[in-house]
C-alpha cells in the first residue's frame, strides 16, 4: 500500500460510511413503507423501526468518528516523532521549566515566542 494523505483517507472513509448509512436508511424506510402498505406492519411500528435504525446509525457514526480521531492522533504523533517535532505537552513542560528559571540570564531583544496553534 502506498502512503497517501491521511486526511484524504479519513475524509473518504467518512464519506463512504455516510453514504452507506444514507442508503441503508432509505432502504429501511422503503421496506417499512412496503410492510405498512401490505398490512404486515402498523404505521406506529414502522416509525419505531426507522427511528431505532436512525439512533443506531448515529451511534455507529459517532463510534466511527471517535475511532478515526484516535487513529489520526496516533498517526500525527508518529509523524511528529519521526520528524523530531515536540508535542504540545512537551512544549508546555519545557516552557514551564524555562519560565521557572526566569529570563534574567537571557539577554535578547526578541519577544517571547509562543507556539503556532490552529484556530
Amino acid at each position: 500500500m502506498t502512503e497517501k494523505d491521511p486526511f484524504e483517507l479519513m475524509k473518504k472513509a467518512f464519506l463512504i460510511g455516510l453514504g452507506a448509512t444514507a442508503v441503508t436508511m432509505d432502504k429501511a424506510q422503503e421496506l417499512a413503507d412496503e410492510l405498512v402498505k401490505r398490512g404486515e406492519m402498523t404505521q406506529k411500528d414502522a416509525k419505531g423501526f426507522t427511528e431505532d435504525l436512525k439512533e443506531r446509525a448515529v451511534k455507529e457514526k459517532e463510534q466511527f468518528e471517535t475511532k478515526m480521531r484516535e487513529q489520526m492522533d496516533e498517526y500525527m504523533k508518529k509523524a511528529a516523532s519521526k520528524f523530531g517535532f515536540v508535542t504540545r505537552e512537551e512544549f508546555d513542560e519545557l516552557k514551564a521549566k524555562v519560565d521557572a528559571h526566569g529570563t534574567s540570564h537571557c539577554h535578547t531583544d526578541k519577544p517571547d515566542l509562543e507556539p503556532v496553534t490552529e484556530s
